[in-house]
């Protein structure tokens, strides 16, 4: 009995772990969709200014020739961005096949996206310490519960192997009756017959391998222990990475908030300039102002995204995520 309940808890644990892992994942490549998403849309939006920048660039080429070194620069800048925007068409594709598969959808399920536009998530209070995190992860993290359930019984199973108990014959009673028709001189008289037995029986294959069984209990008990303690290990350092990366990844959103603020203004300005044929513009000035206005988007979509996988897997390794596999 103790063993085949080892057994379900080991099943349990796997289950939990598995439970876990398919919801990060499925999370994880949810979070790359929109990102992809949002980046291709980022990519679409500085097609068209640098669209707009090469038709102000031909018109001052045709007045002033020299020009022309700007028109190739800003048409070579609008070549790589339309490849870039076609690379991430391809990730949005990728991430839509990959969740598609992930949820045990019909492949040719196409996905519809509600959400707009991908914000930051506040799954878990990072702002708490890391000793804290570690404990709640150590005591309702994925697998831990089980892990813990395996290693009682075991030690019960231990326990009742050394008992002076299993010494104790089994004891066994067994009642039959029937019609009896057989007798003295061949005589042939039925009549009803009942039988009461009592039995007493040694189990000698426990008496001769108690030592090897004991061996082997300890062995069981050690592997067990080893698995728990790598599991408290792995928690911990998933824990730790997971915080230390939502961490940084919030620090980069706020420094990215402030750099778009600067791009864009920058960009306002450079156009203006172009516009309004102010001395010492160029089309070159706007390019490199459409540069760093994608750059600080971009930046700041990537913080957001890393922040946001972070925050998934704190709340996975803490036990937030995770359901009782026997209540499902």
């Amino acid at each position: 009995r103790l063993e085949a309940e080892r057994k379900v808890c080991q099943q349990q644990g796997e289950l939990s772990k598995f439970t876990a892992a398919q919801l990060l994942d499925a999370a994880a490549t949810y979070i790359d969709l929109l990102s992809a998403r949002a980046a291709e849309g980022i990519a679409l939006e500085a097609e068209t200014k640098l669209r707009h920048l090469l038709d102000q660039a031909k018109s001052l080429e045709k007045v002033d020739p020299g020009v022309r070194v700007e028109v190739a620069r800003v048409e070579a800048e609008l070549g790589a961005q339309r490849m870039l925007s076609r690379r991430l068409r391809e990730g949005v594709s990728g991430a839509a096949a990959k969740l598609v598969y992930l949820l045990g959808l019909d492949p040719a399920s196409e996905l519809v996206v509600l959400d707009k536009n991908l914000v930051s998530l506040g799954l878990v209070d990072v702002r708490q310490s890391a000793d804290a995190l570690v404990e709640t992860a150590l005591r309702r993290g994925p697998g831990v519960r089980e892990t813990e359930a395996i290693l009682g019984l075991l030690e019960d199973m231990r326990a009742k192997g050394e008992s002076p108990l299993h010494f104790l014959p089994a004891i066994e009673m067994r009642m039959g009756e029937s019609a009896f028709g057989a007798g003295p001189g061949s005589r042939i008289d039925w009549d009803n017959r009942w039988d009461l037995g009592l039995q007493a029986r040694w189990n000698l294959t426990e008496l001769l391998t108690g030592r090897q069984r004991k061996r082997l209990a300890d062995l069981r008990i050690q592997q067990a222990h080893l698995s728990y303690q790598d599991l408290r290990g792995k928690l911990t350092l998933g824990v730790r990475e997971a915080r230390e990366a939502a961490l940084s990844n919030d620090d980069q959103i706020r420094l990215a908030t402030g750099q778009i603020r600067h791009a864009e203004e920058a960009f306002n300005l450079s156009d203006s300039r172009l516009r309004e044929n102010v001395k010492g513009r160029s089309p070159s000035e706007v390019l490199l102002a459409i540069r760093s206005l994608v750059g600080a988007r971009l930046g700041y979509l990537h913080a957001v995204r890393d922040y946001n996988k972070a925050q998934l897997r704190l709340f996975v390794l803490t036990g937030a995520g995770c359901s009782n596999p026997t209540s499902r």
